[in-house]
């Protein structure tokens, strides 16, 4: 399974990970060559690229996602971008915000 990666908007000749820095590491330290996607994304986009890969792996228990969507939250990100993010209704982010 490829790594998403995005050109770093800090160094042209460089290259950010989206999601998959675990199997980065795990190749590299096998020294095998790395399959990725580079896709030119905003911070909202590589945010919400971040969070659907998490929630589409199975063992992801809800405390994780909802620590992911409070770091969205107090990042800044409005409640519709943190339920895109991670696939959740609306009413499950109220219940993770006590709203």
């Amino acid at each position: 399974m490829p790594v998403l990666l995005r050109p770093n908007p800090n160094d042209a000749e460089r290259y950010q990970v989206v999601y998959g820095r675990r199997r980065v590491a795990a190749l590299k330290s096998l020294g095998l060559p790395v399959k990725a996607l580079v896709r030119v994304l905003d911070d909202r986009a590589l945010v919400i690229a971040q969070g659907q890969e998490n929630a589409a792996r199975k063992d992801l228990s809800f405390i994780e996602k909802a620590n992911f969507a409070r770091q969205m939250r107090d990042a800044g990100y409005e409640r519709k971008v943190i339920c895109d993010a991670l696939h959740m209704e609306w009413q499950t982010t109220c219940n993770i915000f006590g709203f």
